[in-house]
């Protein structure tokens, strides 16, 4: 619905697809804030989005 995007607080870092209906994360630039999963599963019920924290290698 491309509402996540609306509330992300990071410029260019949630971004949307009109063609595809599909949002992604530029994982450069998200700082785990995970406002989206707010937004999307509290605020409006849909349960679109999953956090998963990336690992880190050595």
């Amino acid at each position: 619905c491309n509402t996540c995007t609306l509330y992300c607080p990071e410029a260019n870092t949630l971004m949307f697809d009109k063609e595809g209906n599909t949002s992604w994360v530029d994982e450069d630039r998200c700082k785990g804030c995970a406002l989206c999963v707010y937004v999307c599963t509290d605020m409006l019920d849909r349960n679109c989005i999953t956090m998963e924290m990336a690992g880190h290698e050595e």
